[in-house]
C-alpha cells in the first residue's frame, strides 16, 4: 500500500512520519482484525526512514 502525504514547505520529515504513521493507524489498519481476521503489519515494521 502507498501512503502519499504532500506537506507545507519547510515541515520536517519526521513530522511527515508522525502524520503518515497516523494515517496507517487509524485509516488503513482501523478494525483490521474485525474485518480482515488478522492484524495488518505493526506500524514501525511498514512506516520507517531509510536514510
Amino acid at each position: 500500500m502507498d501512503i502519499h502525504y504532500w506537506a507545507l514547505t519547510g515541515v520536517a520529515e519526521e513530522e511527515i512520519l508522525r502524520h503518515m504513521k497516523w494515517i496507517y493507524e487509524n485509516i488503513h489498519a482501523y478494525e483490521d482484525e474485525l474485518l480482515y481476521g488478522a492484524k495488518y503489519e505493526p506500524t514501525d515494521n511498514v512506516l520507517y526512514f531509510i536514510k
